[in-house]
């Protein structure tokens, strides 16, 4: 298997993939673009300068764009500066900008297509529309923009509005490649809109937040039906004297409205907010015809008043029936100024409120919740364990009351024996767990295998128009058989039992049945089972768990590594807790593998650092992934050294040590110096070199702070450069500076490459498995592999006391192997390749007790067998990191030897072995 890695480890896939970027390299990408590669003009059926109503939409310009060069240009945004006497930030409510579909020099709805949107973010200030998606154009094939303004009827006689683009800052253009260009034919400036009507003293405008149509209950009081606005444009104040209003719908107005308020909505909000002014109380004398509401309420000069409609609807409002409020005219508002001069409204008109349909009771939608948990793997013994998360969604209309709720076992255990309680909490925030803010409503017990139980008694309120989650769990028996399975679900409807909190009617749940949790198996300690896929099969990445500062739960990232295709800057991030994959947005800053990722003290952020492209690049820099953003960003200072297949360990100050690797610089060159991540200041500070430089070793933080790395390839800097299979150990001390010490001590036979190494409790070091021969030389199997174990034992005394003795035997050789330190002290080895002719990924794990110094065959077999992968702790069913039911998560692979794998090789399973 070295031999994957060896002769200038592009066997190892940069030789068979360097073809592909040949001449990807170098270039003009650096260079500034000296041509523009966007040309913007008016059409010659842009608009001229029109007179206008205070309220239109109207078009103001019609751009042409055409891309000069032989290339694809790519426009993200647009910035307009406003030009005109008129307040564009008031006068104008949004800018829209329109593809014109059919080339007509006109808006036809329907047909144009609807790009970006905005609006101005002060007078003569900017309106930036960033477009819903990237916008291109060819070369030859141009594309015509229309330019739309809506006013909002705020604007004053001959008020003007305008917009100019400035400069080559206001088009964010680049050319399809990513490489910069720049946008020519500016500054460019529009047609003029000057309003000459219905910019009068006073304007009857849609309000701010007008209620939406809706179903209500008979008997419902103090609802929001209709806001309007009048906005007094005269330079002294404007009283208005009276409204009329005019009801329409099927229901009867002078029956079914028991009375009706006009208050002030002070605030705009569309919502009766207690203290806000009355303006005036009235009722409809009959069905559908208008009502005079007089009343008094002085608007300040230059000040808009938001006026609210609410219908206290009376008790025999026939179910079905619809109201509806409006102003028919402007002349239906009665007003006048600090003279006692009649006062004139002007706008359009009618203005409507919403249609409220009176309805017998609330509702209720039932559904699966977003967090439900999925099929997956349970422990025997586990306590609240989540089964089924119902999502609960009651109408605008009224509170719905939860009282019962039935659900049902399902599966191949004994639920009777095997479930041993059974809870319904609310799930506070949603997030699929039992949680210090969730609260249990009522627990029970199954009495018969697959039978159903009834929560009588939940109690549970859901809020008009909101969205409860209850989440069901299970405690299972310690004794419950292994490979068993269980789950629960909700038969049908009525079995969601509800009723309304003002109407006392029941409400039956809609939704599809049943509703169902997932389906999980028993497993038995020490063994295996499949986790979810990754969406990427990788092998040649890295694998770091972490904790999420959101909520502090354990999660774990995967980043980087080769797909059998291609080096990766993808990245994923596994929930424990939901067995769920999610591709993080924001990739990478670049493409890596053989690269390495360490978790920070904070145990949140993650230090990557070094790796390859793939091609004919070792990276000389590094990343830092921050899971409060979920993203990585670069970190300023470089490495002393280009590294690949290096190794990298936290140290006790915090920083992060660095040893060892390759890099290329015209061939394959060792790494000699060593270095830190400067945690503090966010920096990489060399330590200096190393008396041996090497690659398929293992670095190891001892309990004492020590650091040892064994084995691998590599030679003394001392001696010929020549690869050679190393026996020493070499010891760093870390504490209070960074230097190295190499021990006597030396690896039993002829050293091992591509071994573990295990840091214990007590300052011991587990060294298993490996080759044993000079790979560099013997590229393809069979290979002369390492069963036996040693121990290195640190007696603190100083730095180099150290002592090593053989421990045990494996029963298979195991090349790269998982190797992980168990909650209870044992070590498990699993997975790697064997020395055999052809060299097989193993799907068999053993486990070491170090109290017996002994191997023992695992009872579990793998559900892949799988080498070159990588392996982390994560939280059991306790869903803490750090405790007796810590689990190991094993990630990606390989399922063959092969010196230039293919991507059918390379797997996406992931799998968790119980301790």
């Amino acid at each position: 298997m070295c031999g994957f890695f060896s002769r200038s480890v592009y066997l190892l896939l940069i030789v068979c993939v360097a073809a592909v970027f040949a001449g990807c390299s170098g270039g003009d990408s650096d260079r500034l673009p000296t041509q523009p590669g966007l040309e913007l003009s008016l059409t010659a059926g842009s608009p001229p300068n029109q007179d206008v109503a205070a309220d239109v939409t109207a078009v103001i310009s019609h751009i042409h764009l055409d891309a000069p060069g032989a290339q694809d240009v790519s426009i993200s945004s647009i910035t307009l500066s406003a030009t005109g006497s008129g307040d564009d930030q008031v006068d104008i409510s949004s800018v829209e900008i329109y593809l014109d579909a059919n080339d007509s020099d006109t808006y036809n709805p329907g047909v144009d297509v609807l790009i970006g949107t905005g609006g101005f973010d002060s007078d003569n200030g900017e309106a930036q529309i960033v477009f819903s998606g990237p916008q291109i154009v060819s070369p030859g094939a141009g594309r015509n923009w229309l330019v739309l303004y809506t006013l909002s009827g705020c604007g004053p006689n001959g008020a003007t509005y305008s917009f100019i683009i400035e400069s080559t800052d206001d088009v964010d253009v680049t050319y399809i490649s990513g490489h910069p260009t720049y946008a020519d034919g500016l500054p460019l400036a529009s047609a003029a809109l000057t309003i000459t009507s219905g910019g009068a003293k006073l304007n009857l405008l849609v309000g701010p937040n007008p209620p939406a149509d809706r179903e209500v209950l008979n008997a419902t009081v103090n609802l929001p039906v209709f806001q309007f606005t009048l906005y007094n444009r005269d330079s002294g104040v404007v009283t208005v004297t009276s409204l009329r209003l005019t009801p329409t719908g099927s229901g009867d107005d002078a029956a079914g409205i028991w009375q009706a308020h006009v208050r002030i909505d002070s605030n705009g909000d569309g919502r009766y907010n207690a203290g806000e002014p009355l303006f005036a109380d009235y009722t409809y004398a009959t069905d559908d015809t208008w009502q005079a509401v007089p009343g008094s309420y002085a608007i300040p000069a230059g000040t808009k008043a938001h006026f609210l409609v609410l219908y206290d609807f009376d008790a025999s409002a026939a179910t079905g029936s619809d109201f509806r409020a409006n102003i028919a005219a402007t002349n239906h508002i009665t007003a006048e100024d600090a003279g006692a001069s009649p006062v004139a409204a002007t706008g359009t008109a009618p203005v409507r409120g919403a249609v409220i349909t009176i309805v017998e009771k609330g509702t209720l939608a039932a559904q699966a919740g977003s967090h439900n948990p999925p099929d997956g793997g349970a422990l025997a013994g586990a306590t609240n364990m989540p089964v089924l998360q119902l999502e609960l969604q009651v109408g605008a209309i009224e509170d719905v009351i939860i009282n019962s709720l039935t659900v049902h076992a399902t599966g191949t255990t004994d639920d009777s024996t095997d479930i041993t309680r059974v809870r319904v909490y609310k799930d506070a925030d949603g997030d699929g767990g039992v949680g210090a803010g969730d609260t249990e409503l009522a627990s029970g017990q199954y009495s018969v295998d697959d039978g159903g139980l009834i929560f009588g008694s939940v109690g549970l309120v859901i809020v008009a128009g909101q969205t409860a989650n209850l989440l069901v769990t299970y405690d299972v028996a310690a004794t419950a058989q292994s490979g068993s399975t269980f789950g629960t679900y909700i038969a049908n409807a009525v079995e969601i039992g509800a009723t309304g909190a003002v109407s006392s009617l029941g409400i039956p749940a809609t939704g599809t049945f049943p509703i169902s949790g997932g389906i999980f198996e028993l497993r038995t300690p020490d063994s295996f089972g499949a986790a979810a896929d990754l969406n990427t099969g990788r092998f040649m990445h890295t694998q770091t768990t972490f904790t999420d500062p959101a909520d502090g739960k354990a999660r774990v990232l995967v980043c980087g590594g080769y797909d059998g295709s291609s080096t990766l800057d993808t990245a994923e991030v596994y929930d424990p807790e939901l067995d769920t994959w999610t591709v993080l947005p924001s990739p990478m800053t670049k493409v890596r593998m053989l690269h390495t990722a360490t978790v920070l003290a904070d145990g949140q952020r993650i230090v990557i650092a070094g790796g390859t492209d793939g091609v004919a690049t070792t990276w000389q820099d590094g990343e830092m992934f921050d899971p409060a953003t979920y993203s990585f960003t670069a970190i300023a200072d470089n490495m002393s050294a280009r590294r690949q297949m290096h190794t990298a360990v936290l140290i006790d100050s915090g920083d992060v040590f660095y040893f060892g690797g390759q890099y290329i610089f015209g061939d394959l060159k060792y790494v000699e110096t060593t270095e830190y991540y400067n945690q503090p200041v966010n920096r990489f500070d060399p330590v200096g070199t190393s008396q041996y430089v090497r690659i398929l070793h293992t670095m190891n933080k001892l309990s004492g702070g020590t650091v040892m790395v064994s084995g691998g390839l590599g030679y003394a800097r001392s001696g010929p450069k020549g690869t050679t299979l190393l026996k020493s150990v070499q010891l760093w001390a870390t504490s209070p500076t960074i230097y190295e010490s190499i021990s006597w001590l030396a690896l039993s036979g002829f050293g091992r490459c591509g071994h573990v190494a295990v840091s214990m409790p007590g300052g011991q070091l587990l060294i298993a498995g490996g080759y044993t021969l000079n790979l560099y030389i013997y590229t393809y199997p069979p290979f002369l592999g390492r069963k036996t174990a040693e121990l290195i034992k640190e007696n603190n005394s100083y730095l180099g006391d150290e002592t090593i003795e053989d421990v045990g035997e494996m029963s298979a050789v195991r090349f790269m192997p998982v190797a992980q330190l168990l909650p209870d002290g044992k070590v498990l080895i699993a997975a790697g390749t064997d020395d055999s002719t052809n060299a097989d990924a193993l799907d068999t794990a053993e486990l070491y007790d170090p109290a017996a110094q002994t191997f023992s065959d695992s009872a579990g077999t793998m559900v892949q067998a799988r080498y070159r992968t990588t392996w982390s702790m994560i939280p059991g069913p306790d869903g803490l990191l750090g405790t007796a039911d810590d689990m190991v998560l094993i990630v990606g692979g390989l399922t063959e030897y092969a010196p230039s794998p293919a991507p059918s090789l390379v797997t996406r399973s992931a799998e968790i072995y119980v301790p």
